[in-house]
């Protein structure tokens, strides 16, 4: 469900906690090509997963990952 406002805050689920905690952690570790961002540094990603002893790595590996994708189309979307 879209939030009323965009300034409002999203409370998580405790699921989604660890993942929300990495993604903000390594958001700005990309892979550019030129000025294109690429995706996301798995490497960094893996890391930062290792470091912080993260629960479920897969599950937080691919939800970081959808979220990051998810904002970099809406960034590209913007764009055009």
């Amino acid at each position: 469900m879209e939030p009323p406002c965009g300034t409002c805050r999203v409370d998580l689920l405790p699921e989604n906690e660890d993942a929300a905690r990495i993604y903000q952690l390594i958001r700005g570790q990309i892979v550019t090509l030129g000025e294109n961002v690429i995706d996301l540094n798995h490497v960094a990603l893996w890391q930062a997963i290792d470091r912080y002893r993260v629960q479920e790595p897969v599950k937080v590996f691919e939800a970081v990952n959808k979220v990051f994708h998810h904002f970099l189309d809406k960034d590209r979307d913007d764009a055009s």
